[in-house]
């Protein structure tokens, strides 16, 4: 007898040597809110989305059980066992016959996609997802849609192997205390280059750390009028702590002692009103699906992002600075509000429990901690 699991809605079972990772979970759950929000936000509930690289087929049958906006699924494969346990997970939920339920064992994945209008493709690799974009890209047959990549080669994105990330991801960085928010920004920077490339205008819906993997949620137009490079720039560094400028701004800029790291991607990668209707879609779908234990952490996961401002592409990590100041930590909303009233912006990071964003020069936020020591 196999083991059957349960996640979700779903019921799966995994075979000898197919992927399946638990701590996904959360991932996934976050994939079935996007999804049905999704639904809503361009007015339909007939979406047609693939997940091109399945293994045990869990997160696309999950879109299809648990998202309301989800008509037709494709899955795929290169793996000949993972073909045979998504077909077996298929059978499983009871979606063996559903005309809209479709699996494949294709290597060369995007041949199957030739004249499918899809609304949305997971892209979800082990490792790095930058061998993929271009065939994404040069194969999409819809003007306008969505996608989401996950990346897990982090050891790589967040710079513990620098020379690895300089080479692989075009990039100058150092180590910084705020790594996964950078991961974020290359990423996404390497997205836009490589959609512009094929006339696509990306933006950014909504970008994730969690468990050891950066996940972006995309929407691209085929709009070349539309593709601005000043969503890419630099981080400026020097005493005074993180500038950021756009490459339209680069030329006329003064580097002097200063240092520049990227590129990136330096606009928001929250879009503040799509995440606030997943909010409501979150509670709604755990309560109608009688799934809150699963939706609940998402719910509160998004209520920490509508927190935070993410059109300021770096961090300071709290806990770092005091130390460094040899002072304790005061309450993170006490920064905020000291911030605040000097007239500065400043935001609680989502990412760090420690980190804030701050538009206020880092001699500022030290002034500010030694006031709060006492």
């Amino acid at each position: 007898m196999e083991d059957v699991l349960r996640e979700g809605l779903s019921k799966i079972t995994v075979f000898e040597n197919v992927f399946y990772n638990p701590m996904a979970k959360f991932n996934r759950t976050l994939g079935v809110v996007f999804l049905n929000t999704l639904g809503s936000f361009v007015g339909r509930g007939d979406l047609v989305i693939s997940d091109i690289m399945a293994a045990t087929g869990v997160r696309g049958i999950r879109y299809f059980l648990e998202s309301m906006s989800v008509d037709e699924v494709y899955f795929n494969d290169v793996s000949k066992n993972a073909y045979r346990c998504m077909l077996k997970n298929i059978s499983l939920n009871n979606m063996v016959g559903v005309s809209n339920v479709t699996a494949f064992n294709l290597d060369k994945f995007m041949s199957l996609y030739t004249g499918i209008p899809f609304d949305f493709i997971d892209i979800d690799p082990f490792g790095s997802p930058l061998p993929f974009l271009s065939p994404i890209f040069s194969n999409l047959r819809k003007k306008e849609g969505f996608l989401a990549f996950t990346a897990t080669d982090l050891m790589t994105l967040c710079g513990v192997h620098l020379e690895a990330l300089n080479r692989k991801y075009n990039v100058f960085m150092v180590k910084t205390d705020f790594c996964h928010e950078l991961a974020i920004r290359i990423l996404l920077k390497n997205i836009f280059l490589v959609a512009s490339h094929h006339d696509y205008a990306v933006s950014s819906l909504l970008a994730t750390f969690e468990n050891q993997y950066v996940r972006v949620y995309i929407k691209y137009e085929r709009l070349p009028s539309k593709i601005s490079m000043d969503k890419l720039g630099y981080l400026v560094v020097d005493g005074e702590g993180y500038e950021f400028i756009s490459f339209k701004d680069i030329g006329g800029t003064s580097i002097g002692n200063k240092r520049l790291l990227g590129p990136i991607w330096i606009d928001s990668y929250i879009d503040k009103s799509f995440i606030s209707l997943m909010k409501e879609s979150s509670q709604k779908l755990g309560e109608e699906l009688r799934l809150e234990g699963d939706f609940k952490p998402v719910t509160k996961y998004i209520s920490r992002m509508m927190e935070d401002d993410t059109s300021i592409p770096y961090i300071y990590r709290i806990s770092k600075l005091c130390k460094l100041l040899r002072v304790p930590q005061p309450p993170i909303r006490s920064v905020l509000d000291s911030l605040k009233s000097m007239g500065y912006r400043s935001y609680r990071s989502f990412l760090y429990p420690d980190g804030i964003r701050t538009d206020a020069p880092v001699k500022k936020v030290l002034e500010v901690l030694k006031s709060l020591r006492s």
